[in-house]
């Protein structure tokens, strides 16, 4: 109706862009921190990816979908699209997520782009914490094959890991945050950060998506994108700097 009644449309956009404007009311959002509310017409991951190579946001912010089972996705399909082609730090939040946060979990592999994303990562947890930040806790997955070598026993492979581990954390520079804490797991990557997470829940888990365009080109294979997918938990997804 609205390609055939201009005006109709006019009136759809008005009345969006109030409902829109009352709903940052609701939240407590004051006007004085508005820095623009856009209601246009289109794919909603389209105007978002579109937007935020308009403004340059520090952050983008989508929520994620109810769980209607076991096996049902907890993202949205806007969610899903928008992480697949984000160049900035997204963050999917799922239910209520109270500031400060307490306890973040971050699953890492080690390589240099992990740590300029738990870098990154730990940037924008700084800035939500208001001075009150959370405990990070940093987890690395150490893959079986991995400890079955020919030259080295598999305690040898877990000291060196864990020595490896550490020069990463090192390497991180000064934080503002509490000390983050290193945790060890050996397993296969995807199923030892849900089976952490389970074990020890977190009310934000933090990822690197490793690719240049979001989940398109991971190095870490599928992990993010299979994690993501499936945790309750808030997630905040960091691509590589410059993607």
């Amino acid at each position: 109706m609205t390609a055939v009644q201009p005006r109709l449309l006019k009136t759809q956009l008005e009345r969006s862009r109030v409902e829109a404007q009352e709903q940052m009311r609701r939240i407590g959002i004051e006007e004085a921190a508005w820095h623009e509310v856009m209601v246009d017409v289109g794919a909603p991951h389209r105007m978002l990816l579109e937007a935020a190579q308009t403004f340059h946001p520090d952050l983008l912010m989508v929520g994620g979908s109810e769980s209607h089972g076991p096996l049902a996705p907890l993202l949205g399909s806007t969610a899903e699209r928008v992480l697949r082609r984000s160049t900035c730090p997204v963050l999917v939040v799922r239910g209520a997520l109270s500031l400060p946060l307490k306890h973040v979990l971050a699953p890492v592999d080690l390589s240099p782009l992990s740590q300029q994303a738990l870098r990154t990562g730990i940037d924008i947890l700084e800035q939500l914490s208001a001075g009150a930040g959370p405990s990070i806790e940093a987890l690395f997955v150490l893959d079986p094959f991995d400890r079955e070598g020919m030259q080295f026993t598999p305690q040898q492979v877990d000291r060196f890991a864990g020595e490896e581990f550490d020069r990463f954390l090192a390497g991180l520079g000064p934080i503002e945050l509490p000390a983050i804490q290193p945790t060890l797991r050996t397993g296969l990557p995807r199923e030892e950060i849900m089976h952490h997470l389970g074990e020890h829940p977190a009310e934000l888990l933090m990822l690197g998506s490793h690719g240049r365009g979001g989940f398109q080109r991971m190095l870490l294979g599928s992990v993010a994108s299979y994690v993501s997918h499936r945790v309750k938990t808030s997630v905040l997804i960091v691509p590589p700097a410059g993607g």
